[in-house]
């Protein structure tokens, strides 16, 4: 028996609370990319950057799993996507772990938090914060952030004081594989957004339903 296509109003629950969203998303992926992976210390994973299932909201996420095995070009983007996702999440927890463990790295972070207590600035850890702190500096090494953190961060003295040492501190064997799994990322996200919006076009012409839900709509 031939497998009964999907009605209308199906396809635009797939289009508005799924593909619109999962898009949003994905832009946004690409523009914060070369910013931060918004990797935190205290989860040992990015904050933002998240598998497509969980960019959505929840009734989103109700319609994705109905709508798996029903669109295979779509299950196949999504594959893509967190896959290279959870390549890169292996890359990144790799560096953080290896920075913590590197003997320059936390030479390197001691000598800037005595430097900065030397010259009576109070914005340094006390002695059972350091840890956690020195957790934040791997954390921003990861993200490859910019000496510009925001005073609203509690450590952006420390941050853009040392940032260019904390970077050459950096082991190299870790950090050479997070750049170019990063970057691959970045072609992924690029490309299922293109499958993504190939997909939503067709169905929103195959289907006569308008990309954006609108009041006609019936």
């Amino acid at each position: 028996m031939p497998k009964k296509k999907p009605g209308r109003h199906v396809v635009a629950s797939w289009i508005w609370q799924v593909l619109n969203p999962e898009i949003e998303h994905l832009d946004f992926e690409a523009e914060l990319i070369p910013r931060s992976l918004t990797f935190r210390e205290h989860k040992r994973d990015f904050e933002r950057l998240r598998p497509l299932r969980e960019a959505l909201m929840p009734d989103g996420r109700a319609v994705f799993d109905d709508m798996r095995g029903e669109q295979r070009d779509h299950d196949l983007a999504v594959s893509m996507h967190d896959s290279a996702l959870d390549a890169l999440r292996e890359k990144a927890i790799a560096l953080f772990d290896a920075l913590l463990a590197h003997p320059p790295f936390r030479q390197v972070f001691t000598q800037i938090v005595e430097q900065l207590r030397g010259k009576g600035l109070t914005q340094t850890p006390g002695s059972s914060d350091e840890p956690r702190w020195l957790r934040m500096a791997a954390a921003n090494v990861v993200n490859n952030l910019a000496g510009d953190l925001d005073s609203h961060f509690e450590d952006y003295v420390l941050w853009n004081t040392g940032h260019l040492e904390f970077k050459a501190a950096a082991p190299r064997q870790y950090v050479a594989p997070l750049q170019s799994t990063k970057a691959h990322f970045e072609h992924t996200v690029r490309a299922t957004r293109e499958k993504l919006a190939q997909m939503r076009r067709s169905l929103s012409r195959e289907h006569d339903i308008p990309v954006v839900p609108s009041g006609s709509f019936g």
